[in-house]
């Protein structure tokens, strides 16, 4: 995920992922970027996570250089 100096999405951006077949997709936040992970049991800073092979996930931008991701995701 580009810091916004780099790639000015606007607040309330979503991007969805999905994983075709056995791919699992790494997200990596950039130099700056806080990625919030939601899970179903609470959430968790990271600076990155994996979209599960099969699954699909959504990042939403929050706020300048903050994003949450949420959906079938890994730490």
């Amino acid at each position: 995920i580009p810091p916004n100096a780099t790639v000015a999405f606007e607040i309330g951006t979503v991007i969805l992922i999905q994983s075709i077949n056995t791919a699992e997709i790494t997200i990596t936040a950039g130099t700056g970027v806080v990625l919030t992970s939601i899970f179903n049991t609470g959430s968790t800073t990271a600076t990155s996570d994996t979209v599960q092979a099969g699954g699909r996930a959504a990042l939403i931008k929050v706020a300048t250089n903050e994003w949450t991701i949420t959906g079938n995701i890994s730490d």
